[in-house]
């Protein structure tokens, strides 16, 4: 457990963090740009760089709505835990659950994707962990922006549940 002085240096990385950001549509996909450089204000970025803090869970099944209940199934876990999480809607047919782990700021960059694994197993299981998208928990993966079209659908990814603690 995380003392209040270790939590606060910890919040204070997780702000210093700048991500990398492109835009893409279709096949398309622009130059990683940090996001405090891009400045194209006629494309703005709809994908952006998942934080060394972040864990982001998907599944990527035919049917959204397959992908919903495993999302939902992600949710009762990190709930039945008190780990504050949102799910979003990528736009396409999977969604997002986004979760942090401020433990993962203490790790040097490349023990970061594996010990996301483990976080992520520990949370939810090995079953749940079957159905997952392990590729994102690679630093060098960007993920539809919230708030910003999906590249192929054009459709706005929006956070569809929030949950507090």
């Amino acid at each position: 457990m995380l003392g209040r002085c270790e939590r606060e240096l910890l919040e204070q990385l997780k702000l210093e963090f700048i991500p990398y950001v492109a835009y893409a549509k279709g096949n398309y996909w622009s130059k990683w740009i940090l996001e405090n450089e891009w400045d194209d204000q006629e494309n703005p970025p709809n994908n952006i760089q998942i934080a060394p803090h972040q864990i982001v869970l998907e599944s990527d099944l035919e049917f959204p709505h397959l992908n919903l209940q495993i999302a939902e199934k992600i949710s009762a876990k990190l709930s039945s835990q008190k780990i504050p999480h949102i799910i979003a809607y990528t736009g396409n047919k999977s969604y997002h659950v986004h979760f942090e782990a401020l433990e993962l700021l203490m790790l040097p960059p490349s023990k970061i994707p594996q010990r996301k694994k483990e976080i992520a197993t520990e949370l939810i299981g090995e079953e749940l962990m079957q159905q997952v998208d392990h590729s994102n928990f690679n630093s060098k993966k960007l993920i539809a922006k919230i708030n910003q079209p999906h590249r192929k659908t054009g459709v706005i990814k929006k956070i569809v549940k929030e949950v507090v603690f």
